[in-house]
């Protein structure tokens, strides 16, 4: 049977992908005309479910591209490996997730205050069988806010996407988080992120909550960490996330 553990992971990650890493919670902030961005993350989760302990690692590497100053064209190719150890024996699975394909348009800027519409599609290109894709195109939407100040900055999406599969999970699905970030010094950031989903299946709605760290030692790098706990439903115990972050 098909564990739906890595498909909802899966899910919350890449509905905004690219986000301002490791914030889950996109910004509205586009790569400018002729920029580009390269985002390399991984995610390191273990959880306890009914059949035992469940171990992820995963990881995507994300393509940005400023084709006007308002508007970025973002690619993105996950892999995952994954592991179930019961008391019967362990379940394993590891190869390459659905590739996305995602849009970015800032279409309000006053004062401020920042809006932008994020429409995706994701390509069938993970194994569905093994947990790894949803074995169907699927189609998604996102409206992104952000409110900065002289250091804060606050971040808030609504999402919705439409998710056609072959295991009965629900074909309709929404997502709403909030971030924030804090500039403490010239090169140091203090990030926060919470969020919830509905889950795919029948189980309770996920709720996550995570913090970290964002340090740029030149204005065309960022490194960053932070760590992510499933306070409510189907989310994650805890998982530990890294980044890297290239713009040229």
């Amino acid at each position: 049977m098909r564990n739906p553990i890595p498909a909802l992971a899966l899910l919350l990650t890449a509905v905004p992908a690219a986000a301002f890493h490791p914030l889950i919670t996109d910004d509205t902030g586009t790569q400018g005309k002729g920029r580009s961005q390269v985002e390399l993350a991984v995610e390191v989760g273990r959880d306890d479910c009914d059949e035992g302990e469940h171990r992820r690692d995963a990881g995507a590497a994300t393509v940005a591209r400023g084709l006007t100053d308002s508007l970025d064209l973002q690619a993105a190719i996950p892999y995952e490996r994954s592991e179930l150890s019961a008391a019967e024996g362990s379940a394993r699975s590891a190869g390459v997730g659905d590739a996305a394909l995602e849009a970015k348009w800032r279409f309000f800027e006053r004062g401020g205050l920042s809006l932008a519409w994020k429409p995706g599609v994701t390509a069938p290109t993970g194994d569905a069988e093994a947990g790894l894709g949803s074995g169907r195109v699927t189609g998604r939407l996102a409206l992104l806010a952000t409110r900065r100040w002289t250091r804060f900055a606050l971040h808030a999406n609504a999402g919705y996407a439409y998710n056609p599969n072959h295991d009965g999970e629900r074909l309709h699905l929404w997502r709403f988080s909030a971030a924030g970030e804090v500039q403490v010094s010239e090169r140091w950031k203090a990030v926060a992120d919470a969020g919830t989903a509905r889950d795919v299946g029948a189980g309770r709605d996920p709720v996550f909550v995570m913090t970290g760290v964002v340090f740029s030692p030149a204005p065309w790098i960022d490194l960053d960490a932070g760590l992510k706990r499933g306070v409510a439903g189907t989310e994650e115990r805890v998982t530990a996330l890294f980044g890297t972050t290239l713009r040229f």
